[in-house]
């Protein structure tokens, strides 16, 4: 069995999150590249978004500070990954 995690944050507030466990090794793979393709594109957008918010006059500041509460949850993820696992149980 596999399961795929995320982490956040670095030192005292270093953070991991499971998100599913699955028997398809494949599948975790596929996420896993899939969601830090993902990531790496997320947050360069988020990045040109925090330029913009410095502009004051830009008429899309109130859509772009909407968006930026967004980005908090996904701006702390360093990246997702899969471990593999094994069940426990008493015979």
């Amino acid at each position: 069995m596999y399961i795929v995690n995320y982490t956040s944050g670095s030192w005292d507030d270093f953070h991991r999150g499971n998100l599913f466990v699955t028997d398809d090794k494949e599948l975790a793979e596929a996420y896993v590249e899939k969601a830090n393709r993902l990531l790496v594109k997320i947050k360069e957008y988020y990045r040109e978004i925090d330029e913009k918010l410095q502009d004051d006059k830009d008429p899309m500041r109130n859509i772009y500070i909407e968006q930026w509460a967004k980005y908090h949850t996904l701006g702390e993820v360093n990246a997702f990954a899969y471990e593999e696992i094994e069940l426990r149980t008493k015979l």
